[in-house]
């Protein structure tokens, strides 16, 4: 982690992808679009008063700022970070993702404690052998409290107590979408009250996101920016689906069947 903080700590520090949950918690806390792109980019460049003011202003690049991606759940973990400048929130974040990943595998450790000795010095080295580790902490990015999620809820479901399971899941899935690969796992495998608790909980979840996210802009992410994950779309990201490394599902796709734009998937 020490080359990752050196470059996170530094003076010229942007927040990089970390910058895109900033301003959505800062659009959402003024009563704003999170998912709105022009939200965003008002918020991460105000305009400034006065005409002294004004004409700096004239001479400064833009800040560009990643389109916000993630469930209204997701910001109940950033209502802390508009009272802080985006730098030394982007810090307090990189600690925040280092804690999630640290008691990920103390879970997973604890969950594969049958399986031998071996397990956590295995589970240290596959650690220490990913890039996508400081990768993440210095990028900003949210990968680590839903990969805790999703292991309790494996874990508890694995241990016969699916009520629990779905919860955990359910908080994991309003991170990222991405775990709900795992209910629809458990569907597959007809473990009904796994996956009913983990339906429910979100939707819970989401309901008690109204109070920090507006109902229009909930309606905005589930009827237009969710479903333009099947396309590729993702709210208007400008990297592109075939960018190296960008292990995802729409990424596979395009690797089988090539073609449309860069943002979006061909359409086979």
């Amino acid at each position: 982690l020490a080359p990752a903080w050196s470059l996170a700590g530094g003076k010229d520090s942007n927040g990089r992808d970390f910058a895109s949950y900033y301003y959505a918690a800062t659009v959402a806390s003024n009563g704003g679009n999170p998912w709105s792109a022009d939200d965003l980019s008002a918020a991460a460049n105000p305009r400034p008063e006065g005409r002294k003011k004004a004409r700096a202003a004239v001479s400064a690049k833009k800040k560009s700022v990643h389109p916000f991606l993630y469930p209204p759940p997701f910001l109940f973990t950033l209502a802390w970070a508009p009272a802080m400048e985006l730098q030394a929130a982007y810090r307090a974040w990189f600690w925040f993702q280092e804690a999630c990943l640290v008691a990920s595998m103390l879970a997973l450790w604890m969950w594969w404690r049958p399986l031998g000795r071996a397990v956590p010095f295995l589970l240290a080295c596959s650690v220490a052998a990913l890039s996508a580790v400081p990768n993440n902490h210095l990028m900003g990015q949210a990968n680590f409290p839903p990969l805790l999620f999703a292991i309790l809820g494996l874990w508890a479901t694995d241990r016969d107590r699916p009520m629990a399971g779905g919860l955990f899941m359910a908080v994991a899935c309003m991170f990222k979408m991405s775990p709900a690969l795992f209910v629809l796992w458990w569907l597959i495998r007809r473990e009904w009250v796994a996956a009913g608790a983990s339906i429910a909980a979100a939707a819970m979840l989401t309901v008690l996101a109204l109070p920090i996210v507006s109902m229009s802009a909930q309606l905005d992410f589930y009827t237009r920016v969710l479903p333009g994950f099947a396309s590729g779309a993702y709210n208007g990201l400008s990297v592109p689906i075939g960018l190296y490394g960008n292990h995802s599902i729409p990424n596979l796709i395009h690797m089988i069947a090539p073609g449309g734009s860069e943002s979006e998937l061909s359409a086979a």
